[in-house]
């Protein structure tokens, strides 16, 4: 009797855990699939639950396949597991690659270039605090002030110093951080964690 009352709940378990995977990888397709080739700023988020889905989805799957032999005539949940597993087959593989650290670069980039163009106006000297406000005008094409795609707060810093991302750091420290990477790889590599100028957020 208790050995039919703990199949029971592995397989109430299974069936369950089943289920969920196939929502979680049903919706991480979906998502998948409404990205387009090249990843923008305003997709990253998208993106990056797409890829937290399918990691949720392939670990309940996996639980589900455990559960469901544990269960001995689990067969059914186990089954909503593998489809679960099979659908994500068709997640990835035709997208460019999102690049927050070059967005990031150009956004630190804009920023101490209207700091410049602020300090040449109003003729400021070095070690003068500017605030976002002071040199939005500046900003090129700006509705908003930009955003780090990890998360990270811009520091703007005084005139004379560059300002900061508290994720990826200054402009120099990336550019220090890609020159590194250049010279790790074998000759004739690509360096993808270069700037793309066109990417800015």
């Amino acid at each position: 009797m208790r050995d039919d009352a703990l199949m029971k709940k592995l397989y109430a378990a299974a069936l369950t855990l089943g289920l969920a995977a196939v929502v979680a990888s049903a919706a991480a397709l979906i998502l998948d699939k409404s990205l387009p080739y090249r990843i923008g700023f305003s997709d990253y988020p998208k993106y990056v639950w797409a890829w937290r889905l399918t990691g949720v989805s392939i670990g309940l799957a996996l639980l589900t396949l455990i559960s469901g032999v544990a269960a001995r005539k689990g067969w059914f949940p186990s089954a909503f597991g593998l489809v679960s597993l099979f659908s994500l087959l068709f997640i990835g593989g035709v997208h460019s690659g999102p690049n927050p650290q070059a967005w990031c670069w150009n956004n630190l980039r804009e920023i101490d270039g209207a700091k410049e163009q602020l300090a040449h106006q109003r003729s400021l000297t070095s070690g003068t605090v500017v605030t976002i406000a002071s040199i939005s005008p500046f900003m090129p094409h700006r509705i908003q002030f930009p955003r780090c795609a990890k998360g990270g707060q811009y520091i703007i810093n005084s005139i004379g110093n560059d300002a900061r991302c508290t994720f990826h750091g200054t402009v120099t420290e990336m550019e220090a951080d890609w020159q590194k990477q250049l010279k790790a790889e074998p000759s004739g590599a690509t360096n993808r964690s270069q700037p793309i100028r066109s990417e800015t957020n």
